[in-house]
């Protein structure tokens, strides 16, 4: 799938994308009668939990897609903030209505508001992707081996683990990965209006 999606995820390819995302959304709203299927359970999971987490990463890809057709105003954030707590009193239009208006919020915060010191510290050491990864099966091993564990204490215990793990993954195999990221002459000459410029490292 994610070879199909780096195949596809390209401005010069964004009716191709149209199609994908009509068809993961057709799909998204007929997930509740899709058969549970025992084959292939292990490695995808019940089908409308699968057809569901695809259709939200797709929606956000989409965000990066037309990057320089999405202004990221004050207007819109109200008017996407508005609609949205508006839309969760639907439930059948709650959830993709946060994936769409409330993915819409975090990039104009994210655009709009300058970084803390916290932010500009990750520039050069970023754990976040890592404690995102690990963070989950840390928790659950603690959940499944301390049956009356407090959530209080997995987060207590969970915290500081995942971040020391993230920092390693940042270390080893993040940081050197970036290394032989390649930016073609084309992508240089995108237009970044509108959307977060790439962070370049520092000489």
């Amino acid at each position: 799938m994610i070879i199909l999606f780096g195949y596809v995820a390209t401005r010069t390819n964004r009716k191709a994308y149209v199609f994908i995302l009509i068809g993961l959304a057709t799909i998204y709203s007929l997930r509740g009668n899709l058969p549970n299927l025992h084959y292939g359970y292990t490695l995808f999971g019940k089908p409308a939990d699968a057809t569901r987490l695809i259709f939200v990463f797709f929606v956000g890809a989409a965000f990066y897609i037309w990057r320089d057709r999405i202004a990221f105003t004050h207007g819109g954030a109200l008017l996407a903030a508005t609609s949205l707590v508006a839309l969760l009193f639907v439930p059948l239009l709650a959830e993709p209505a946060f994936v769409i208006l409330g993915g819409f919020l975090i990039f104009w915060y994210a655009i709009g508001y300058p970084a803390n010191c916290v932010s500009r510290g990750m520039d050069r050491i970023d754990p976040s992707y890592g404690l995102y990864l690990y963070a989950w099966p840390v928790q659950n091993l603690l959940i499944f081996n301390i049956s009356d564990i407090s959530p209080f204490t997995v987060t207590a215990i969970t915290l500081p683990v995942a971040t020391t793990l993230g920092l390693l993954s940042w270390r080893f195999i993040e940081k050197p990965t970036l290394r032989h990221k390649h930016v073609s002459a084309e992508c240089e000459r995108e237009p970044t209006v509108g959307f977060i410029t790439e962070r370049r490292p520092a000489p």
